[in-house]
């Protein structure tokens, strides 16, 4: 009898657990997972956290809107931050499934980086391998874009930007790991993608999805009609400051889009890199000084490479692979570097006036003037974007040394010299 009373108690048990379980799943589910961190400077506390959150699954249309949402709350940390948000949604914030970090240009220019990135990352599960972006104007709104955008998500952006890096070098890329890693050991100031919104894309979408065109069912404007919008735009009203170039930051969207599908034509842009002076913001670079960047760091993996040549006209170098990039440094008071590199170019894109010996030594000059361009525009920032504090610090035993010699204040007193042979490769 009391074997009978057991097993019948285990049975009741087990269907009163089910049935609790049916009357709320979602409770079977208390996280709500965080895609992606947005950082502003707030008004009454230092920092204005926003955080892109999951609700739902994507819908069948890929759209984020119903199945996203932005909280935010003003706070001088993190943790602050988190404790605020958690007391207006009664989901856990979990950070695993986080993809960006993104910081408002305002909050990178003053250097408050420093003090937010004062938490362990372990302690709130968020990876190092999150991608840092810093946007141009407000992240909140930014991230109620992506939020709101039918074509695109924080993942999709990204492995965009990671495939934009990869195959064109016109972006920056980085994670938290290695930003941090180059600032703690003085080693160099790793470059960041940069990020906008496109307001006349957006505007323009807008008004063809109240209108219910086309956009509205695909999800996005055609090519076509954003390269017309940005070509009426000759200069952008913000444009990205440069080595001796003042180019319309649109003017340079506009050849991405004609360059790459990688993002599709949404009003999110990722393009050139932002360059810092240890964790403060000092400086912009277009796309196309960003891939001269990437070359100079020996990181360029294949693609087209534009020089301009005479004013108007322009060659397109197509790079198979960088066959050699050594640098040799003098750590002295005056640091003298010495980079050399071997560029494998392929041969059905060279035509025939490439292969001449005059033409071949033009172009190398020309490569080599735009680095040093480069290296003097960001050392003049106090930016090593090129990372050269990595060979310096080679030439220390001890780390002791290595502080002691201040590589930061003597890079300012820096010369490069670069050196570019082009190997034609069938």
């Amino acid at each position: 009898m009391s074997k009978l009373k057991a097993i019948f108690s285990i049975v009741l048990i087990a269907l009163i657990l089910c049935m609790s379980g049916c009357f709320n799943p979602r409770d079977l589910d208390r996280h709500a997972y965080v895609l992606s961190i947005g950082l502003d400077k707030g008004e009454n506390k230092k920092y204005y956290v926003s955080f892109l959150i999951q609700k739902d699954a994507v819908t069948e249309s890929g759209s984020m809107e119903d199945a996203a949402t932005v909280l935010a709350a003003e706070a001088d940390s993190i943790y602050e931050a988190i404790e605020s948000v958690q007391s207006i949604n009664p989901q856990t914030l979990s950070f695993t499934r986080a993809n960006t970090i993104d910081v408002s240009n305002e909050v990178a220019a003053e250097g408050l980086i420093d003090e937010f990135f004062r938490f362990e990352f372990d302690s709130i599960k968020l990876r190092d391998s999150v991608l840092l972006v810093i946007i141009d104007g407000n992240v909140n709104e930014f991230l109620e874009v992506v939020r709101k955008s039918s074509s695109i998500s924080i993942a999709k952006l990204q492995i965009g930007v990671l495939e934009l890096y990869k195959r064109t070098s016109t972006v920056a890329y980085a994670n938290a790991s290695l930003f941090h890693q180059h600032c703690v050991n003085g080693t160099g100031d790793q470059p960041l993608t940069f990020g906008y919104v496109n307001e006349r894309i957006l505007n323009e979408l807008e008004r063809q999805e109240s209108q219910g065109q086309q956009e509205q069912q695909s999800g996005g404007m055609s090519d076509e009609a954003a390269s017309a919008l940005l070509d009426e735009q000759t200069k952008a009203e913000s444009g990205v400051e440069s080595g001796g170039n003042s180019q319309s930051r649109d003017k340079d969207d506009l050849d991405l889009l004609r360059g790459t599908k990688l993002m599709g034509s949404t009003p999110i842009t990722m393009a050139g890199a932002a360059l810092f002076d240890g964790m403060r913001l000092v400086g912009l670079l277009t796309p196309k000084q960003a891939q001269f960047l990437s070359l100079g760091r020996g990181e360029f993996g294949a693609g087209s490479l534009w020089l301009e040549r005479d004013g108007n006209n322009s060659i397109e170098l197509d790079i198979k692979r960088i066959k050699k990039h050594s640098v040799e440094l003098t750590a002295s008071d005056k640091p003298q570097i010495n980079v050399t590199m071997e560029l494998k170019i392929n041969y059905e894109k060279a035509y025939t006036g490439l292969l001449s010996d005059d033409i071949r030594a033009e172009i190398e000059d020309e490569i080599e003037h735009e680095l040093n361009a480069i290296f003097e525009f960001s050392r003049d920032l106090g930016s090593d974007a090129f990372c050269f504090g990595r060979y310096a610090v080679k030439q220390f035993a001890t780390l002791e040394k290595w502080k002691a010699y201040d590589w930061k204040t003597r890079f300012r007193n820096a010369t490069a010299n670069f050196n570019v042979v082009l190997m034609v490769e069938g």
